[in-house]
């Protein structure tokens, strides 16, 4: 009940106050998390301590981490304001994405896009973009409980022009690339190394989901790596990088993992050219992962 009350209350003051009140508040209430999420804070630091190739004790190592929480508040404001958001608010029509000639050139190729991206930036503002743009546009995501949220989030979306496919949906994923689709999915969900694909990230070894590469050589379809930033204005803008199933070996196991290595390079550049915009709360390299020495790196498909 909270849960839907919460977002009932952000669609209602999105039609209330200003956007720039609403990122102010967040900021506040991001602090206020800063202070009583202590693992999630710590996990950040962690994380952002690899990323920035300092300690987790250091002043610009948690200042950027603090930034991260702020990022991930406006998030909120965009994803409680989601229903007041308007395709034709020039915030979206005018946002310039880098890149967006391989997005249509994955569409032109006959067999669907899956467009991958992780925490970073605003994804709901990337996702109204797409809708304005692209028919049919879907999106991979968890449901939520009760089922009357989850059917005020999904109701919320479609309004918007997409629609929802949830995580466990395989089936439903494939139909909508068969029918030339866009499916963007999240790709950076840390994981075991015995549950997901080995890849270096940051010069260490982590694994990732096979989801996304294990789908586009079932169906053909391209994997597009793609992020929406956000401006020091709230502004934002997008960048989409080439293809990353190109060239591939016919090898089925090499080929995943060549993918979602390729992934993993997309995201890094992404994270480097502004490392507070990834809020990832998850510890990205269980175990706090030592740097890939040589022959691990050799492990894992370049």
């Amino acid at each position: 009940m909270w849960l839907y009350l919460v977002i009932q209350a952000g669609a209602l003051g999105s039609r209330i106050l200003p956007l720039g009140l609403r990122y102010r508040i967040s900021t506040v209430i991001a602090d206020f998390l800063w202070l009583i999420w202590t693992s999630k804070r710590q996990t950040c630091i962690d994380n952002l301590a690899v990323v920035l190739e300092g300690s987790p004790t250091d002043p610009e190592v948690r200042r950027v981490a603090r930034r991260a929480f702020h990022q991930f508040g406006k998030g909120i404001v965009d994803f409680l304001g989601f229903a007041n958001v308007s395709p034709d608010d020039p915030l979206l029509t005018d946002m310039p994405i880098a890149g967006w000639e391989h997005v249509v050139a994955g569409l032109e190729q006959g067999r669907g896009v899956i467009l991958a991206t992780g925490h970073f930036g605003s994804t709901d503002m990337g996702g109204i973009t797409l809708a304005s743009r692209i028919r049919p546009f879907y999106a991979v995501a968890d449901t939520f409980s009760p089922p009357y949220v989850d059917r005020l989030i999904r109701g919320t979306r479609e309004q918007k022009g997409f629609r929802l496919i949830p995580t466990t949906a395989i089936r439903e994923i494939i139909r909508a690339l068969h029918g030339k689709g866009l499916v963007v999915v999240l790709f950076d969900r840390p994981l075991s190394r015995g549950d997901g694909v080995p890849v270096r990230f940051f010069n260490r070894m982590t694994a990732l989901p096979a989801g996304p590469a294990t789908i586009a050589l079932k169906t053909g379809a391209s994997v597009i790596p793609a992020y929406i930033y956000r401006e020091p204005d709230n502004s934002f803008r997008g960048r989409a990088f080439p293809s990353v199933t190109e060239d591939l070996t016919g090898d089925r196991k090499r080929d995943i993992g060549i993918v979602t290595q390729r992934l993993a390079d997309s995201l890094e550049a992404a994270i480097r050219e502004a490392p507070e915009q990834w809020y990832m709360f998850r510890p990205m390299w269980p175990g706090n992962a030592p740097r890939a020495v040589t022959a691990e790196m050799h492990e894992a498909p370049a």
